[in-house]
């Protein structure tokens, strides 16, 4: 990833990033809210997780469009 931060696609780059912390924090935000009501420590796993997961989508979505080359 550092390596694509530092190419000629860094807004594409820094969206998809950007992507992913939004839908940690959006996680780590219901997550301690209630029903569920977690602790801080597994809620931010779980945004951790979620975050590490939409990353990659968002960088196919970005390349599936020819954002990214």
């Amino acid at each position: 990833m550092l390596i694509a931060a530092g190419s000629a696609q860094t807004p594409y780059v820094l969206i998809a990033l950007l992507v992913g912390l939004v839908a940690g924090g959006l996680v780590f935000h219901i997550s301690t809210r209630p029903p569920l009501d977690m602790s801080a420590g597994p809620a931010f796993l779980s945004g951790g997780a979620a975050a590490s997961a939409v990353i990659p989508l968002a960088f196919t979505v970005l390349e599936r469009l020819g954002l990214l080359t």
